[in-house]
């Protein structure tokens, strides 16, 4: 059985090297997703992580970009 890590990150680069750090480990299965709205829709249509790495200023990012 896989460990399910969902990374939230806004930055593809982020994202990017945390899958492939964190996928390169035996049992870890990457669920990726840039930004919390996502991940909140992938939640809901089933793909539940055990663990989830966020950064936290993105969703702060997000909220000042469409004020």
């Amino acid at each position: 059985m896989s460990v399910k890590v969902m990374v939230i990150d806004d930055s593809a680069l982020v994202r990017k090297i945390l899958a492939e750090v964190i996928g390169n480990e035996p049992n870890f299965e990457v669920i990726p997703s840039l930004n919390p709205l996502f991940a909140i829709e992938k939640i809901r249509k089933g793909e539940v992580p055990d663990v989830i790495t966020l950064d936290v200023d993105c969703g702060r990012r997000l909220v000042a970009h469409e004020r």
